[in-house]
């Protein structure tokens, strides 16, 4: 999804939602938006240079997880609905 317009991404998502609740199977995205992650997963595999990063639930991220995965600082932020972000701010 990642060179969808948010559209053509939200789509792709309904249609993935729609089979898993129809036939009750996963399925497993990759992503390097974060926030992508934060609105649309429930459970993170993160992984650095292929190890084992992080693994939970996605509302279990935070700026020292992803400065640590990332190697960049990062600031959270919470939207007027209550939704979790996360902006990168400054390089190492």
């Amino acid at each position: 999804e990642s060179f969808l317009d948010p559209a053509h991404a939200a789509g792709i998502r309904v249609a993935l939602d729609r089979v898993h609740a129809e036939k009750g199977t996963a399925y497993v995205t990759v992503h390097h938006d974060v926030n992508a992650v934060m609105s649309t997963c429930t459970h993170v595999l993160a992984l650095k240079s292929g190890s084992t990063m992080f693994t939970g639930e996605t509302v279990q991220l935070s700026e020292k997880v992803l400065e640590e995965l990332y190697d960049i600082a990062f600031c959270q932020v919470e939207t007027a609905q209550g939704r979790k972000l996360f902006i990168p701010e400054t390089a190492r």
